[in-house]
């Protein structure tokens, strides 16, 4: 069985990408194939190096798309949400639909449920997620399974949600204690690579076609006991005086609890808000989130598919205190630090593995494809 990743190296495609190629999702496919429109970055390289076929691709060609995907059992779509990436992900769906070898789509879905939800503007990006999802189904050539995430939990606790962790105030449309999911991006790409190794043993059937995982639930309030808990105040290491003897003896009988950070809990009214609905969609889909937060439409705690996608407990989902330490509570403030590991290396700590080593697999691996040269068309895109 083979699969192809198209969008392996965009923010949620990597981590993807390195699911699949990590056990124990690795030994269910023959080939591991990404689709990337540049094979000489270092995370291609490091893809490569882990096992994967790289196929340098142009997505706006359907001939080279065509060529690209040839033979391929499972296509997962993970491209981004920048520039023309809807036409590539339309163009994308057109040539698998024209291909017999394909059994399993697994769309460009993973967030909201769309399902429970209506935008009055056409061109919002789930509308038109929406619409190509139809689409898929109604044609009825192979089984589509959506991913229902909840919002990612690595953007999550910026501003631009609400989640203001450098001015220390939490602000929720009408209510605080409305609960909504979130997961991290390791855990879906392991979702992700689950699901396709359950449909390739054979297991198809079991698998729902939208496939709902919740790695963690919390409401506004909680969120903010949480970072006010384990989150500390601003480090500014070039102004700050050291502590003094007796600050340090301080420190070691009640230790850091002055250094914790004091989240504020606000509220919007909700009819004032409702006018953030109506801008243009770069503006107004992050006021959706926010209002389907308060109206409790991102709630998957109960109703979910957790088991299904790990039912040994291969690794653990993320927990919110466990995000909030790692980042030392100051995500995308002035003194964030980020995470500097690759994709791959998040991957094998979360599973508790060694490092793979080329060749470890006996599968032809490695290679790098070359589509070869149609008609007259060179494009490239960057």
């Amino acid at each position: 069985m083979v699969v192809a990743i198209a969008g392996a190296t965009g923010s949620l495609g990597q981590f993807v990408t390195a699911a699949f190629l990590n056990t124990p999702f690795r030994g269910s496919f023959q080939e591991v194939r990404i689709l990337t429109r540049n094979p000489d970055t270092p995370i291609v390289q490091e893809f490569q190096k882990a096992g994967a076929t790289v196929i340098k691709v142009d997505f706006t060609s359907k001939e080279r798309l065509e060529a690209a995907l040839k033979d391929v059992t499972i296509v997962v779509d993970v491209l981004g949400g920048k520039g023309d990436s809807n036409q590539q992900k339309d163009l994308l769906l057109d040539v698998i639909s024209g291909l017999d070898s394909v059994k399993y789509y697994i769309p460009s879905e993973f967030g909201i449920d769309t399902r429970q939800v209506q935008f009055k503007d056409p061109k919002i990006e789930w509308n038109l997620k929406i619409k190509r999802e139809k689409k898929a189904r109604d044609l009825g050539k192979f089984r589509v399974i959506s991913f229902i995430t909840g919002l990612f939990l690595e953007i999550t606790f910026g501003p631009w949600l609400g989640f203001d962790v450098q001015n220390q105030v939490f602000t929720a449309v009408e209510k605080t204690d409305v609960p909504f999911s979130l997961t991290s991006k390791v855990d879906i790409g392991l979702a992700v690579a689950s699901i396709a190794s359950l449909a390739v043993k054979g297991a198809g059937k079991e698998i729902p076609d939208h496939v709902i995982i919740s790695g963690i639930t919390t409401t506004t309030k909680l969120a903010a006991e949480l970072f006010s808990k384990h989150g500390s105040l601003p480090q500014d290491t070039e102004s700050a005086e050291k502590p003094s003897i007796i600050q340090k003896i301080a420190d070691s009988v009640t230790p850091h609890h002055s250094h914790h950070q004091s989240i504020k809990v606000e509220t919007i009214p909700l009819e004032s808000f409702k006018a953030e609905l109506d801008k243009p969609p770069e503006i107004s889909m992050l006021a959706w989130l926010r209002f389907l937060i308060s109206d409790g439409k991102l709630d998957f705690g109960s109703d979910n598919h957790n088991k299904l996608v790990n039912p040994n407990s291969v690794w653990k989902f993320t927990t919110l205190e466990e995000y909030i330490k790692s980042v030392n509570g100051r995500p995308f403030c002035n003194d964030f630090v980020p995470d500097t590991r690759t994709a791959m290396e998040q991957i094998q700590a979360k599973i508790g593995l060694p490092e793979l080593t080329p060749g470890h697999f006996t599968a032809d691996v490695g290679q790098t494809a070359e589509i070869p040269k149609i008609g007259t068309d060179q494009t490239s895109l960057p």
